[in-house]
């Protein structure tokens, strides 16, 4: 008998609405001590809330919005967005369908997917992505932003995915 390791995937979309690629990621390969400080930071703050991260971490803000098993989540890193990202549990589908058509529209308004889309319907290839618990991340890579941040971002974003999707469903 095989047993299945707690994952989710993961799909990336750049500013211009490509998708860029998906991954796999199980939760054994996590940092465990940052998957517990996501956890305890989820729990602290509830489903819905903009909080930053304390300590060295303060200049680094999440803000959330979650109902059904849908996330909608930003990251920032001293006021400038760094990562827009929608959480699919796969626990109700219209409501997902529903968050997702909201999430796209959002990001089509804005005016950097504006000048850089190269199809007239950007992130149009996130409705065909059927696996579920998925996260869908959009990083904007803006130039305000040290290399530094953008990469506790990505950690601190896959953890946060991650303490959603166990808080969520079981993984």
């Amino acid at each position: 008998m095989r047993i299945i390791e707690p994952s989710f995937e993961v799909a990336a979309f750049d500013p211009s609405g490509l998708l860029l690629g998906t991954s796999h990621r199980q939760l054994c390969d996590l940092s465990e001590k940052w998957l517990t400080i996501a956890t305890a930071y989820l729990t602290l703050h509830g489903s819905n809330f903009k909080a930053d991260w304390g300590g060295p971490l303060a200049h680094l803000v999440t803000q959330i919005t979650s109902s059904d098993g849908v996330a909608l989540v930003s990251f920032y890193a001293d006021g400038v967005l760094v990562a827009s990202i929608a959480l699919l549990c796969g626990v109700k589908s219209d409501a997902e369908l529903s968050v997702l058509k909201m999430f796209v529209q959002s990001l089509r308004k804005t005016e950097m997917v504006r000048a850089s889309a190269v199809d007239e319907m950007p992130f149009e290839d996130v409705f065909q992505l059927m696996r579920r618990p998925l996260m869908v991340v959009v990083p904007w890579g803006d130039e305000r932003v040290t290399e530094q941040d953008d990469q506790l971002v990505q950690e601190l974003a896959l953890h946060f995915a991650a303490a959603y999707f166990q808080a969520s469903i079981p993984l």
